[in-house]
């Protein structure tokens, strides 16, 4: 009697322990990804992995979790998640950070040293010079009519990527490249070239408006005085050609000196008349728009005031007393 008991226990306990195993593995029977965010809690965690049917329990989760250690060391990052993955494997995953793949955030105006600075400081690249001769691959763009071009600038579309990891810096570049194409539509590119410039000029221009204001609705205007100083051939004068210059040469410090201004490289807007060269930055798609659909005003001149915004002026004479206003008094 005492012998069938036991043996009825122990068929109890491999039942119950072949039972444990089935529930700690994941249910997916595809391989997955799925994303930590930010803020995210081990709760959240559980219930979002239980909703979206990647694990049974919730519950045993976050038990299983706090017996490891990690309850409250998940990291944030996307996860490659794979069919029946054992659920103490995929807690281990999360808790020491073996990301699938990470958000990479281009910010709209930041140019090609900007990039790379970025991605050397967030171990995308281990160092600038990769993604400088990345950005050379100028055959990426010459379909779009583009040619003779030094690098990509202007082309690497700001936006939030979600990058694989074991990415090369010229995977990073192909990848924001094609989002600049799905983004500027055979149509927009039309728009683009609808007021006289090429489409990379346009681009070139977009580049700056993008530079000199991040206020939505000013932009169009931005756009529309630039067109203006073109049309009545007035230099543009627009101080970020003039930073690009300084990066360019690799001694930008933050601050524009008297002899910035008389800078003999092309990109000198306040010596030559006209565009430079090309783009001095990547411009988002509401700073492409606005080229594409400029307002149409009598303005030549704006200044910053100071809270974000700009005044805008017809004539020299109402620009220099926004100047005193804005500038000289706060001086």
């Amino acid at each position: 009697m005492k012998r069938r008991v036991f043996f009825v226990f122990l068929v109890a306990i491999i039942g119950w322990g072949l039972s444990s195993c089935a529930r700690d593995i994941t249910l997916n029977r595809e391989t997955v990804l799925f994303e930590i965010q930010k803020g995210d809690t081990l709760n959240r965690i559980a219930k979002r992995l239980a909703d979206n049917r990647i694990i049974r329990d919730p519950v045993r989760f976050k038990v299983r979790a706090k017996i490891q250690g990690y309850d409250k060391k998940l990291q944030v990052g996307t996860y490659q998640i794979l069919p029946g993955e054992n659920l103490d494997d995929l807690i281990k995953k999360m808790g020491t950070g073996q990301v699938y793949a990470r958000r990479m955030t281009i910010l709209e105006g930041w140019n090609i040293y900007d990039i790379a600075s970025y991605l050397v400081r967030q171990n995308f690249i281990s160092n600038e010079k990769e993604f400088f001769k990345a950005c050379e691959r100028i055959d990426l763009v010459e379909e779009l009519g583009v040619k003779g071009i030094k690098n990509l600038e202007g082309f690497l579309f700001p936006d939030t990527y979600s990058v694989p990891l074991g990415l090369t810096a010229e995977d990073i570049v192909v990848l924001m490249v094609k989002q600049f194409k799905r983004v500027v539509t055979p149509e927009m590119r039309q728009a683009l070239i609808a007021h006289g410039l090429s489409f990379y000029q346009a681009l070139t221009l977009a580049s700056i408006v993008e530079k000199e204001t991040s206020v939505e609705y000013e932009k169009p205007i931005v756009a529309g005085v630039f067109y203006n100083r073109l049309r009545v051939r007035m230099k543009l004068q627009t101080d970020p050609t003039l930073i690009y210059i300084r990066q360019m040469e690799g001694n930008w410090d933050g601050n524009i000196r008297k002899r910035d201004f008389t800078n003999t490289s092309p990109y000198n807007t306040y010596r030559y008349y006209g565009l430079p060269p090309g783009p001095i930055a990547n411009p988002g798609k509401s700073a492409l728009l606005a080229v594409a659909y400029p307002a149409q005003t009598e303005y030549l001149y704006f200044v910053a005031k100071n809270d974000g915004t700009h005044y805008f002026s017809s004539t020299l004479q109402e620009h220099n007393r926004a100047v005193q206003l804005y500038q000289l008094r706060r001086k």
